[in-house]
Parts: structure tokens; C-alpha cells; sequence
């Protein structure tokens, strides 16, 4: 299947500090801080971005709340891969998230988000690469691999 769109997603972190000190019984504390969030550059297809189950499928992945922290989708914007340049999404400071759908239960059990982010020194080079899958249940099979230094 050609994957040329890019689909960008903005999200928003919050993180509840108040729950911190809960101990889990009674209602949870409320006081909610923003923490930046993340940008998921996600490669699809012209036949998936017209499917309903691939937004529904993206939107699970990509958001999380419970009482603790909270990830919510704050912007999207559909690329054609031609048109498609990572600096006019990406501020030059952050690493975004390079992923794509796998809906094959050959594969996952139910649809997943297989992510990649570059580790970047501050204002340095890449000195790293994150790699997990994502689903509605959460992120899994989290690794970290660092890349060799150059002298």
C-alpha cells in the first residue's frame, strides 16, 4: 500500500499532581498541570485517511486519560508526502514521532501504532532512537537504542 500522506498530530500532556499523594480511595485530587505535549507524523495511505476505523484507530492510540495524566489531540493536518516538509510542523527543538498503523492480527492482536523518536543531544547531534507500539491499552515493547559517538 503506498503511504503517501503524512497525517500530523499535535497532542497536549497534562499531569495531575495532585493525584501524587493519593493513596486510591475516595476522590482523587484535582490539580492538573500542562506539560507540553508531542507531534506524531503518521505515514498512511490515501485509502486509509478516508476510513473511519483509521481515525478511530489513530485518535485510541494516540490519547490516554486516567486520574493521573492525560494526552489529548489539540491539531491534525493531512499532508501529501510531496508537499510534506517535517520544519513547517517541527519546531527545531523537538523530536517528533514517526509512525504508522499496523492493523494486521497476524501481527497485533489489535490495531497498533508502531512509534520512533530520535534522542538528541540539547542542540546536538542524534544520539539515540526510541522504538514502541501503541495501542488503546497503552505503549509496550519500549526500547531505547543508542547510537554510536562520533569522535
Amino acid at each position: 500500500m503506498n503511504k503517501s500522506i503524512r497525517v500530523v498530530i499535535q497532542t497536549q500532556i497534562k499531569e495531575n499532581y495532585g493525584a501524587h499523594d493519593w493513596v486510591g480511595t475516595g476522590e482523587c485530587p484535582q490539580y492538573w498541570k500542562f506539560k507540553g505535549g508531542n507531534t506524531y507524523i503518521v505515514q498512511a495511505s490515501a485509502a486509509e485517511i478516508q476510513s473511519a476505523e483509521f481515525w478511530d484507530t489513530l485518535h485510541a492510540c494516540v490519547t490516554e486519560c486516567d486520574d493521573y495524566y492525560e494526552e489529548y489531540i489539540i491539531g491534525e493536518t493531512i499532508v501529501d508526502l510531496v508537499d510534506f516538509n517535517e520544519s513547517d510542523y517541527v519546531e527545531e527543538w523537538e523530536q517528533p514521532i514517526t509512525c504508522g498503523i499496523i492493523n494486521n492480527p497476524q501481527i497485533f492482536e489489535k490495531p497498533t501504532l508502531v512509534c520512533e523518536q530520535f534522542i538528541k543531544e540539547f542542540e546536538g547531534p542524534i544520539v539515540g532512537v526510541r522504538r514502541w507500539e501503541q495501542n488503546r491499552d497503552g505503549r509496550e515493547n519500549y526500547t531505547v537504542v543508542e547510537t554510536k559517538k562520533v569522535a
